[in-house]
């Protein structure tokens, strides 16, 4: 989609009535959710024990960046060894393989 579609899409949308807004919506939400777990299960397939992975995604206590050792893998999240700063379960999302 372009930015030239979403106004004419924002056109259509305001002439719907409530009820076919929320079916679109629950049907929208529906699919980011799928997209979501289609990424997260894509980059645990990168994943093993002992590999080295960097903080991609910004956390009040892992700032990007931080390299660290994956030490266990679980369904949606890794337990990661970031050395001094400990060993924090972390989405696969947020990081992604060390170069």
């Amino acid at each position: 989609m372009t930015q030239e579609t979403t106004p004419d899409i924002m056109i259509v949308l305001k002439q719907l009535p409530s009820a076919e807004l929320e079916v679109l919506y629950k049907k929208i939400i529906g699919l980011i959710k799928q997209r979501r777990a289609i990424e997260q299960r894509e980059k645990m397939m990168d994943f093993s024990v002992g590999v080295n992975v960097v903080m991609t995604g910004d956390s009040k206590k892992i700032p990007v960046g931080t390299l660290g050792v994956i030490e266990k893998i679980n369904r949606t999240r890794c337990s990661v060894d970031f050395g001094m700063k400990g060993i924090w379960n972390v989405p696969a999302t947020m990081m992604e393989l060390a170069k």
